[in-house]
């Protein structure tokens, strides 16, 4: 694994992504031209052996992989010798491996500890120009991406996201976005990619899908500050929570109808949306439940399963199959929508306004009161319990 921060101003074009020398490493020294972020190739590595013949592009590592900590790529074909050579701990180094007719060159291509970590800081930016898109699903999965507090540029743009993934799931594998600056960081997963453990601290963040054919998700979302958009095309895997930092109105986030939040999991008793603060508009369907503690929350597709302890939850369309308020709000006032209620029971601090003023929200099993507070739709029948 290697360490990458994005400074925009090194010797290659400043927008390229592949181009290594726009990134710096721990020590502030620039990278070789084609070590960019991701160009190792974990998967397919091999550990060396002898007397085994080599084509150009296999890359191995050390038959002790922690005495020499680091992958090697055969540049000129050959077969190895009876014993390993002395491996170069040198970033593109090379050595020759059974010297003579039959000879291996092999060039040091990183470190062997996983893949690449990504930052991006103002204070490393000098002279950057912002940051284009760029396409990296065909290289190694990343093991982190990263926007610091003080960048202040974008990453690619509305037509040209950034495709990025993380090639194994691990608790070590994370995208954080604390970018305060009001320019988009446009992200794009393609089809059967993934992003593990999704952190967005600040900024104006775009989630989009990247094309291809497959499921693109986002596994874990917690999102506690900034504007955030997740596009059609898109699965959000649990956890997924919105929360706030200093302030219930931290987040406006807005789901594009399209997404899939879920589908087919169920967590137990456990709701797979958790929210906490922010003000979010969702346009596509919750499979298996929402639990609303605080914030503002407006559904514009069929929900499975609510449950209310707080905040307001503004129901405007699809059909609402179970919902509990226990305190906080739940309106469907605000939508002339046709849709239908199955069961609600509504507790002594819970709130549940049905009046939309024309009357066609039906209730298809009923409404238990426990001392809260109901606005029935007009023309609504009460049967006496039980």
């Amino acid at each position: 694994m290697a360490l990458f921060r994005w400074t925009g101003n090194g010797a290659g074009t400043k927008s390229d992504w592949h181009d290594g020398r726009n990134f710096i490493d721990l020590a502030g020294a620039a990278y070789p031209q084609t070590r960019h972020p991701g160009s190792v190739v974990a998967a397919g590595v091999t550990t060396w052996v002898l007397a085994t013949p080599y084509v150009v592009g296999d890359v191995v590592e050390s038959i002790d992989p922690v005495g020499n900590p680091y992958f090697f790529r055969c540049i000129d074909a050959g077969t190895s010798a009876g014993a390993e050579p002395v491996w170069p701990a040198a970033l593109g180094a090379t050595v020759i491996d059974n010297p003579g007719v039959n000879q291996i060159i092999w060039q040091n291509i990183g470190t062997n500890y996983a893949y690449d970590d990504v930052w991006c800081d103002t204070k490393l930016a000098v002279g950057a120009m912002g940051i284009a898109g760029g396409d990296y699903s065909a290289d190694e999965g990343l093991q982190s991406f990263k926007v610091g507090p003080l960048y202040d540029k974008g990453v690619g743009s509305a037509g040209a996201a950034l495709i990025i993934h993380h090639a194994t799931a691990a608790s070590d594998k994370h995208l954080i976005i604390n970018g305060k600056s009001s320019i988009g960081i446009y992200i794009g997963i393609i089809g059967r990619q993934t992003l593990y453990n999704n952190l967005i601290l600040d900024g104006n963040v775009i989630f989009s899908s990247g094309g291809g054919v497959g499921v693109k998700k986002l596994y874990g979302l917690i999102c506690l500050k900034g504007t955030i958009l997740i596009s059609t095309g898109l699965l959000i895997w649990p956890p997924f929570h919105v929360g706030f930092v200093t302030a219930q109105n931290d987040v406006n986030l807005t789901i594009e109808s399209g997404v899939a939040i879920f589908a087919g999991i169920l967590l137990g008793d456990a709701a797979n949306v958790t929210v906490s603060g922010g003000n979010t508009i969702c346009n596509s369907g919750i499979s298996y439940g929402l639990s609303l503690f605080n914030g503002y929350w407006v559904q514009n597709a069929a929900i499975n399963k609510l449950d209310v302890y707080g905040g307001t939850f503004v129901w405007n369309s699809g059909d609402l199959t179970d919902a509990e308020v226990f305190n906080g709000l739940v309106d469907g006032s605000q939508s002339q929508i046709a849709r239908n209620l199955d069961d609600c029971t509504v507790y002594e601090k819970g709130t549940l306004d049905l009046d939309n003023g024309v009357g066609n929200i039906a209730i298809v099993n009923g409404v238990t009161i426990i001392k809260g507070t109901v606005k029935f739709p007009r023309g609504q029948q009460l049967k006496p319990y039980p």
